[in-house]
Parts: structure tokens; C-alpha cells; sequence
């Protein structure tokens, strides 16, 4: 059975895996979409990867608002 990350994404394969972070393509299980998933444990992810993936998240809920960044963001 494919993992489901917080009952609500069942993953479909993994894409790529490197520096602790793997990233899947995962079945929304609510919208029945398909998404990228990106997991991995806190502790072993380093700062300056966290802080890629927090403006990713960032990125990506403005483009799902339709906010478009500043220049030279």
C-alpha cells in the first residue's frame, strides 16, 4: 500500500529524493487531484533547506491567490 501523508495524500511514486527531502507525486485524496508532496523529518532537514521549502510554500500560495512576486523576488 503507497503511503498517505495526513490522510489526505496518497502517494503515487517518488520523484526525487536528496538533501532529506523526498519529493512524491501524490493523489489528493479531498480534490482528487494530482500533487507534489515534499516530506521529511525536521531534524534532518539543514536551515538553509528549510528555509527553501518555506518559501516555496510561500510562492505557491500566492500564485494559487494569483499574487504575482515583485521584481527581483
Amino acid at each position: 500500500m503507497a503511503p498517505v501523508f495526513g490522510q489526505r495524500f496518497r502517494t503515487e511514486h517518488l520523484l526525487k529524493s536528496g538533501q532529506g527531502v523526498d519529493t512524491w507525486l501524490a493523489h489528493d485524496l479531498e480534490t482528487g487531484r494530482r500533487v507534489i508532496v515534499k516530506a521529511g523529518a525536521l531534524g534532518e532537514i539543514a536551515p538553509g533547506i528549510h528555509r527553501r521549502l518555506e518559501h516555496e510554500a510561500l510562492v505557491l500560495r500566492r500564485a494559487a491567490r494569483g499574487v504575482r512576486p515583485a521584481a527581483g523576488v
